[in-house]
């Protein structure tokens, strides 16, 4: 079971340049180049030095991606038909970060990406959370664009005109190609099973596409009464086109109830199921465990 405080570790290293940390369950590759204007220093008339010295870096494509809320669990999102275009921005900690766009294929994206009414702390492996207008200029951008989407090029440009930062050719391939399409073919658990006794779980899926890809999904298995604990493993693995893959793990019964009810298992990402298994608790030895 995950907890917040790897989170929590990696925020208490400061904000300024944290931006740039990358998560161990979401590897973010591809640098990014910032190509300041021709203006002297870099800036525009209203704009000062510390605000054009917010710079964006490490732009990546991703199909499906991760997010994460305290408190609260990790989610995915996965949708079938759009994409993710996602950049790191650090910067002098008192600067105002200009406006930014994602320009491609003729069109211009606006950043933002709405998780379910509430900002990420951390978002496709980028932490601190998301910069917009009038916020310290440290944490990352999100677009969300149509998948697949045939640009020969993108940037991710300022308002100011002082900087644009190109996506790498290898993000832009990423950006037209196709995602990859999963189905699930067995999700196997106990129908019950007895406090303080592990639920066995195994998943299988197919990439049905014919695109490789990266399978990303959440298991999530709630806990009862531990507000700050995520709740969800993260499944994720690269399949092959036509290749099928297989993930097992046991997942703890112990904070799960404190009485006999059936107990709600989720999956969600690439691809989707509900379960329910009947965790059977012992109220006899609840109660004297809770007695002083």
């Amino acid at each position: 079971m995950q907890t917040r405080r790897r989170y929590l570790a990696a925020m208490g290293l400061g904000l300024t340049g944290l931006a740039g940390c990358l998560s161990e369950d979401e590897p973010l590759g591809g640098a990014g180049t910032d190509h300041p204007s021709t203006t002297d220093g870099g800036t525009t008339e209203d704009s000062t030095a510390d605000d054009a010295a917010v710079t964006v870096r490490n732009p990546v494509v991703r199909k499906r991606v991760t997010h994460y809320s305290w408190p609260g669990s990790t989610g995915i999102l996965a949708p079938d038909d759009e994409q993710f275009v996602v950049a790191s921005v650090t910067g002098p900690k008192d600067a105002v970060p200009p406006a930014f766009a994602l320009e491609a294929a003729g069109e211009t994206f606006s950043p933002g990406v709405d998780v379910a009414g509430r900002r990420g702390a951390t978002f496709a492996g980028r932490t601190d959370g998301s910069v917009l207008e009038n916020e310290h200029a440290s944490g990352y951008l999100a677009f969300r664009v149509p998948s697949p989407l045939d640009a020969a090029d993108a940037r991710i440009v300022r308002d100011d005109g002082a900087a644009a930062t190109p996506l790498p050719d290898d993000e832009l391939a990423t950006l037209r190609r196709p995602a990859a399409a999963f189905e699930l073919d067995a999700l196997d658990l106990p129908d019950a099973v007895e406090q303080p006794e592990q639920v066995d779980v195994s998943l299988s899926v197919t990439n049905v596409a014919d695109a490789d890809g990266r399978f990303l999904a959440g298991l999530n298995w709630p806990t009862a009464g531990i507000a700050d604990d995520d709740e969800t493993t993260v499944l994720e693995r690269t399949v092959a086109a036509g290749e099928t893959t297989s993930f097992s793990l046991p997942l703890g019964t112990g904070h799960a109830a404190t009485e006999t009810t059936d107990h709600p298992l989720t999956v969600q990402g690439s691809v989707s199921a509900e379960r329910t298994v009947e965790v059977i608790v012992d109220e006899r030895t609840t109660a004297n465990a809770l007695e002083p």
